[in-house]
């Protein structure tokens, strides 16, 4: 495809801890980050938790199907975000944007997980040491995914730049780089659908 990449970003830049503390106190502060204990079933390879009915039976046991491992049992103290306040207004988006997932197989395997019902998800840990604080609660960092999805936004609003580049350089890069969001196309993987499909836009949508 003769593809290269325009940036390459680590999480723990200064610039990315920047816009997700943003994000996530916006989220907050329209109420739809909320603090409440969840206990479920935890797939660390794939970073999220499972119910039963996304688990498959293997030698007796429910494990997850794409790393064929039963889950961790987890309990503690979050921070959640108001997935279940966004239902309504994605399956509205789906019915009036048909082409927003392809191929439309994946499509309606979005919209039938929509179908069942939304719960809301943690985006935090109490435990981790690492990762980016939240900014209404330090004592806590954010988990996954308002750190790993809204990279796609800080690689837009700011990019990379190295000390070499002259000030107009600097700012060719910059106005190039925030012409890439929104954007046209999003490609991923098709074991990752349900979060970049569901999730994100409803994150988007809050922030």
């Amino acid at each position: 495809l003769k593809l290269e990449y325009t940036d390459f970003i680590r999480t723990t830049e200064p610039r990315h801890h920047e816009l997700v503390q943003k994000v996530l106190q916006i989220s907050f502060d329209k109420g739809d980050i909320y603090q409440g204990e969840y206990e479920g079933k935890y797939c660390v390879g794939c970073e999220a938790f499972k119910k039963d009915d996304d688990l498959i039976e293997r030698d007796g046991v429910l494990v997850c199907p794409d790393h064929l491992k039963a889950p961790d049992t987890i309990k503690e103290k979050n921070y959640f975000f108001r997935l279940s306040k966004y239902q309504t207004a994605l399956e509205e988006y789906y019915e009036t944007h048909p082409d927003f997932v392809l191929p439309s197989d994946r499509f309606n395997e979005v919209k039938a997980f929509v179908k069942r019902g939304l719960e809301d998800f943690s985006i935090s840990r109490e435990t981790n040491k690492f990762g980016i604080p939240l900014p209404f609660d330090p004592s806590q960092v954010t988990y996954v995914w308002y750190d790993a999805l809204f990279n796609y936004v800080t690689v837009c609003e700011a990019p990379a730049l190295t000390s070499t580049l002259s000030q107009e350089e600097r700012e060719q890069a910059t106005k190039a780089s925030q012409s890439f969001w929104p954007a046209d196309v999003h490609v991923v993987g098709k074991d990752i659908i349900r979060f970049h499909a569901i999730y994100w836009p409803a994150m988007l949508l809050s922030a």
